[in-house]
């Protein structure tokens, strides 16, 4: 599978997971957002959240094994409702990141790991949750 292939099919998933639809529709009232990659130079607006990027950082491979190792850096954002508190804000962004994490962990890709670190950010009633996607195959 190409790096292309491998990144459309990672966005595939997230939009068609009818868990991560149904958690959106529940507490946003609205379908996801998945960019291509976040773009400081055209960040998302209010009205497009929720959302989640991917970004590829890394692309391994070795002619020895044949083995491909991806990493893929995935950001969930949401944005708080005004009537809601902060901790509102964090603990959806919290959930729709572990929502991503078994839509992306289903069967097919090969070996899907979720990194070891979690990065969190709030600003301005944006709450981001953060971390990275290792995907092994042959």
């Amino acid at each position: 599978m190409t790096t292309s292939q491998l990144m459309a099919e990672l966005r595939s998933r997230l939009s068609n997971s009818a868990a991560i639809g149904a958690f959106c529709q529940e507490y946003f009232g609205k379908s996801l957002t998945v960019l291509r990659r976040y773009d400081d130079n055209a960040p998302p607006k209010p009205s497009d959240h929720p959302w989640i990027s991917l970004e590829l950082l890394g692309d391994q491979k070795s002619n020895k094994t044949q083995i491909v190792v991806r990493t893929v850096f995935m950001v969930c954002s949401v944005w708080r409702d005004p009537d809601g508190t902060a901790d509102d804000g964090e603990d959806r962004a919290s959930d729709l990141r572990e929502l991503a994490e078994k839509a992306l962990m289903s069967p097919g890709l090969g070996k899907v790991e979720a990194g070891d670190d979690v990065f969190a950010n709030a600003e301005d009633g944006c709450f981001d949750s953060a971390t990275t996607i290792i995907i092994t195959n042959k």
